[in-house]
């Protein structure tokens, strides 16, 4: 049985529609600055694929929908190292919404050191560094995980919130930065 020609668009508007309800976050901007990210939004769950290629930070920006006012969204991502590269650690931080439930951290090859923040920022250390990549959430649906659940309080349908992911720094690189910027506070103060 064939649909008349007629009814066909008004399928395919209406498909189309609950599409569009179904999708409840919207992607409003990713500023990777250097690093590869693949963004996935899937009703209220956001899952990201990272490659941090520098120590610049990854964010993403996400529009709420009125199906989403009120709830917790959840969150997971597949965070890599680039090749040559390690990650002695990762900063997550939020805009518009806070953490709800820190998840699982599940490093590929080294240990998770340690956890540490509040509702805005949380800091994780790994030891020794991971060389490959970091699983925050379930993103494989592995069995004893948990995805990590970001709270968006008192925000309404068409507000903003955002994520930001970021590569700590290992303490000698801060160090050395730090003695490179007092040297060359010095070197200027002896030519003025």
């Amino acid at each position: 049985m064939s649909i008349p020609r007629r009814w066909r668009a008004a399928l395919a508007l209406s498909l189309a529609a609950l599409a569009t309800q179904a999708q409840a976050l919207q992607l409003v901007g990713v500023q990777a600055a250097g690093n590869d990210a693949s963004v996935t939004l899937n009703g209220s769950s956001l899952a990201l694929d990272l490659t941090l290629r520098n120590s610049a930070p990854v964010r993403v920006e996400l529009a709420l929908e009125a199906a989403d006012v009120g709830q917790w969204l959840a969150f997971n991502a597949v965070v890599g190292a680039a090749a040559g590269a390690a990650l002695p650690g990762l900063q997550l931080s939020l805009q518009g919404a806070s953490f709800g439930l820190v998840g699982s951290v599940t490093p590929a090859f080294g240990q998770l050191a340690s956890i540490s923040g509040d509702d805005l920022r949380q800091t994780l250390q790994f030891n020794p560094a991971e060389t490959y990549a970091v699983d925050l959430g379930a993103p494989f649906g592995q069995a004893g995980t948990q995805d990590w659940l970001l709270a968006p309080t008192g925000l309404q349908a068409g507000d903003r919130l955002a994520l930001t992911i970021s590569a700590v720094p290992e303490p000698t690189t801060t160090a050395m930065l730090g003695l490179g910027l007092a040297a060359l506070l010095v070197a200027a103060r002896r030519r003025g």
